[in-house]
């Protein structure tokens, strides 16, 4: 079919560069974004990705809520205008999104990555409204 788009699940005939990247420029970088999305995170490299968000950002903080069988903690972060602590009452909406669950399921690990570094950056952002 000729005049049909392409087929979503072919290979590119090139893969995107880091000079097409719109995100280029944001810090911290993502080990997929800096690497030409050629590799992707290691749980010490998501651990100080967070640790920069958090230490950038007063409506950021990260906490872990266990560890792996291997000893690792497992970490996560809240991210809210007005402070909110694990266990605390409050009316206002919250959003669980787990990114990665085992190794290798790296898309949403580094997607989710990207995603709180937009709202670290950004505290007026429509999203942390409620």
């Amino acid at each position: 079919m000729a005049d049909s788009p392409a087929n979503a699940f072919e290979t590119p005939k090139e893969t995107p560069k880091s000079q097409d990247n719109p995100l280029r420029n944001e810090q911290p970088q993502t080990v997929a974004e800096s690497s030409d999305f050629k590799s992707t995170s290691t749980s010490a490299e998501v651990i100080e990705f967070l640790d920069a968000c958090a230490g950038e950002a007063k409506h950021v903080s990260k906490f872990s809520f266990g560890t792996t069988v291997e000893g690792r903690d497992m970490a996560a972060v809240s991210i809210s205008v007005k402070p909110y602590k694990l266990g605390d009452e409050d009316e206002r909406a919250r959003v669980l999104v787990i990114g990665n669950i085992h190794s290798g399921e790296c898309a949403g690990k580094e997607a989710l990555l990207m995603m709180i570094r937009e709202l670290s950056k950004n505290p007026g952002h429509k999203w942390l409204k409620n």
